[in-house]
């Protein structure tokens, strides 16, 4: 059995509409040339949910893919079995990787309820580049050496129980779908 079932797998929220005069893309694909994949919450490198004109903000906003609308702060391992990545975030149950799979960051952090995903081509400005090694070095997002390909990416909504229906935010995984380049 794969590590996501794509019978569950929904679209990301798409940023522009939620914040129309910010300048999100609204990307939900990342298409790598073999380079690595930052995660990480986008609030660690910069304001991208409030108006402002910093280049790292923008940067984010038009070039990384950014997921949000799951539970909210977690420290969470990813998990890697191709076609899939998953970041296990659903309160569903408890969560363990599955036979086959491979975990490849122990833990990426988040506080805003949303990750970002950078590809680390030679086009991510150097402000950016130094805050993505800072954020590292502390442990709170990953550099996650993927095949190249695109990625898709997609939430995994499970059924939450009769007592938790309200919140069907709190169990959905982070899943990106891989399609060789």
């Amino acid at each position: 059995m794969p590590i996501a079932d794509v019978t569950r797998l929904t679209p990301i929220p798409d940023l522009r509409e939620s914040y129309r005069t910010l300048g999100f893309s609204g990307l939900s694909e990342l298409v790598t040339a073999g380079e690595p994949i930052f995660v990480t919450d986008p609030i660690y490198l910069a304001d991208v949910y409030n108006p402002n004109d910093d280049a790292n903000a923008t940067y984010l906003r038009q070039r990384a893919v950014i997921v949000s609308d799951f539970g909210g702060d977690t420290a969470v391992p990813v998990w890697w079995e191709p076609p899939f990545l998953v970041i296990p975030t659903s309160w569903y149950d408890e969560q363990h990787m599955p036979a086959g799979a491979t975990e490849i960051a122990e833990h990426v952090c988040c506080d805003s309820a949303s990750f970002a995903f950078i590809g680390l081509n030679d086009d991510v400005p150097r402000g950016l580049r130094a805050m993505i090694d800072e954020v590292e070095r502390k442990k709170s997002g990953a550099r996650l050496k993927l095949p190249a390909g695109t990625y898709r990416f997609h939430l995994e909504q499970f059924t939450p129980t009769d007592e938790h229906k309200q919140w069907p935010h709190l169990h959905r995984n982070v899943v990106a779908r891989w399609t060789s380049g």
